[in-house]
């Protein structure tokens, strides 16, 4: 299957995943008369579905404040005080969102993360069956998460694997197409693919999960959550 010439003509109800071929990055669509076809990613971008993400107030860590709109996250340097529910992370300065990611529902899931001015951060997807008391190992196949530290990106696998973007991330995307086993993050900003964890078991269920990181004067901007309109796939 090929990409057509006149891309700019393409009219398509959802974009079903994005891929990788001789170094390019693409988007697989569903076209409106119901079969497919492959266009180059940031025109796919154009048509991504999107899902309402907002964060879960029973699961911040005390050091965490979120908005009113649940839609962002900052760091304090002052805990407050908030119930010991059994889904708050009480060691770990993580917030996971409300909506429960499966794929046995076959839908893709897409959202984005603004990033932009902060020194330290880790986002993507958490098992919910971790538990949140306590240490916990994120480079392990229960978590598919990036993040930033000590100047360097990095996608948190067993081995992890150090990720070295064009450009500053200011934007992340995250694609979420649990149906066919993979989660890719991009930089949303100027569509850059970043990495892919795959393999996932279907029947796997994840949470959101963002993580501020520690608070300095350096790294008090808050990670927004953005382009959550719900925009069915």
């Amino acid at each position: 299957m090929e990409h057509p010439k006149d891309i700019s003509s393409v009219r398509y109800t959802n974009c079903v995943c994005f891929f990788q071929r001789n170094g390019e990055h693409f988007g697989l669509v569903r076209l409106y008369r119901g079969d497919f076809t492959i266009i180059p990613l940031k025109m796919a971008k154009q048509h991504r579905p999107t899902v309402p993400v907002t964060l879960d107030p029973n699961t911040n860590h005390p050091l965490l404040v979120i908005s009113d709109d649940g839609k962002e996250v900052r760091c304090t340097q002052t805990p407050q005080e908030l119930d010991d529910h059994p889904k708050r992370f009480d060691q770990h300065c993580c917030v996971l969102g409300k909506v429960v990611l499966c794929g046995v529902r076959k839908k893709l899931v897409y959202y984005e993360v603004d990033v932009k001015g902060k020194t330290e951060w880790s986002l993507g997807l958490m098992d919910v069956a971790v538990s949140h008391k306590g240490n916990i190992n994120f480079c392990s196949d229960q978590h598919l998460t990036i993040q930033l530290q000590n100047g360097h990106y990095w996608a948190n696998t067993p081995q992890k694997l150090e990720l070295v973007p064009r450009n500053t991330l200011e934007r992340v995307g995250v694609v979420v197409h649990l149906w066919i086993g993979t989660v890719t993050f991009y930089d949303a900003t100027s569509g850059d693919y970043l990495c892919s964890f795959e393999g996932i078991d279907i029947n796997q269920r994840f949470y959101p999960m963002f993580n501020p990181g520690p608070f300095s004067e350096e790294n008090s901007n808050p990670l927004i959550i953005t382009q959550t309109n719900n925009i069915p796939c």
